[in-house]
């Protein structure tokens, strides 16, 4: 999920677990704010190549255990890998 409200892009351990090239998990226990004043318990931080049909990307997330999805690719993965986002055609390009 591409989430433009999220500062930080954050995997969730399970989906890192299905993943057939498995990146090492740089163990650091953080806490982070939500967006409604919640907290999200991070164990770490991992780099990713993340392909989305052409387009190649990289990342450094965030691990959770408790992340409501698979997946959030926040504005550090939107600027690192200079992503533009076209809501009204619902697509990005690089």
């Amino acid at each position: 999920m591409i989430d433009t409200g999220s500062a930080k892009s954050i995997i969730h351990i399970n989906t890192l677990y299905k993943l057939i090239h498995r990146p090492y998990i740089n163990y650091q226990n953080r806490l982070r704010s939500t967006a409604n004043n919640g907290e999200l318990r991070t164990i770490g931080s991992v780099n990713l190549r993340i392909r989305l049909k052409k387009i190649l990307t990289f990342i450094l997330a965030e691990v959770a255990i408790d992340l409501c999805t698979g997946l959030v690719l926040g504005n550090d993965w939107i600027s690192k890998n200079e992503i533009d986002i076209i809501t009204t055609q619902k697509c990005i390009r690089k």
